[in-house]
């Protein structure tokens, strides 16, 4: 079987492929080279069909690819000459090299519309940025002025405040000498508390005696004391201590006139006192 490699020819020679024992049982030969004619009309038809969008430019692209298709035919011409080496340029070669030229171009433009687009996204905010930069340069003119007064208030306050600072450590140090004073003061205090409890200690039973003893006292008793003549010194000492807290002062004419008696005042006791024992009491 003979089939001749024309554009039809090309699309039965794939269909071969799928069918190998019945290419083995053919022979292709190509009576002659696809003439420039059909390398244009069928690369026109198939960048079409890739969908690329060259609209002007699409010609041009159909004849460089012709053009360099049939460079490599003649190349190959001079090769087998030269060598005698052969090297098939088919027109299928043709056709993948438009294949290859639309995956190359999809991907080089994908590439290049993510770079556009990202380049444009930041001259987006550097055009946004300088819009607001703007806006601040603006805004901080017109609040000069207050800044200048802001900064004038600021150093005034400033001078207040290490005038009151150089005070308030003056103050610190009278504070903190008093403080000083005080501490030893209360641990003077401290002291003075722990010797009034010993003291307080010591009392106590006396006082606890003290109030019993008082308990036990009949008006009887006041009356004997009344008449005693010549009292021991311990009895003129209570009544000394009653008549203080009676506030009950010895007359001058009274002193003395008791043994034992120097101040006068078991007399004025004996007088003011111990005659009225229900009131004493």
């Amino acid at each position: 079987m003979i089939i001749a490699m024309s554009p039809l020819g090309e699309v039965f020679r794939a269909r071969l492929r799928k069918f190998p024992s019945l290419v083995n049982c053919c022979t292709i030969d190509w009576f002659s080279e696809w003439p420039e004619e059909a390398l244009l009309g069928v690369g026109r038809g198939q960048i079409i069909s890739f969908d690329l969008e060259l609209e002007e430019l699409l010609d041009p692209c159909v004849e460089m690819f012709t053009s360099i298709h049939q460079s490599v035919e003649r190349k190959s011409t001079e090769f087998k000459d030269q060598l005698n080496r052969s090297n098939y340029v088919t027109p299928t070669s043709f056709l993948e090299l438009l294949t290859a030229y639309s995956t190359i171009l999809k991907s080089k433009r994908k590439v290049i519309e993510f770079s556009k687009n990202r380049l444009v996204g930041g001259l987006l905010v550097l055009e946004k940025a300088g819009v607001e930069i703007a806006s601040l340069q603006d805004h901080i003119n017109k609040m000069a002025p207050e800044l200048a007064v802001t900064k004038k208030d600021v150093a005034e306050t400033m001078a207040v405040i290490a005038v009151e600072k150089k005070d308030a450590d003056a103050e610190k140090e009278i504070v903190a000498k008093d403080e000083a004073e005080a501490t030893a003061q209360e641990t003077e205090a401290e002291l003075l508390k722990g010797d009034a409890e010993v003291e307080l200690g010591k009392a106590t039973p006396l006082l606890e005696e003290a109030a019993r003893v008082l308990a036990e006292l009949k008006k009887d008793d006041f009356y004997i004391l009344a008449g005693i003549k010549k009292p021991t010194p311990a009895v003129v000492l209570g009544m000394e201590v009653s008549c203080n807290m009676m506030q009950l002062k010895p007359k001058k004419e009274t002193k003395g006139k008791i043994d034992g008696d120097t101040g006068g005042y078991f007399e004025t006791a004996r007088t003011g006192l111990l005659n009225n024992p229900g009131k004493f009491m």
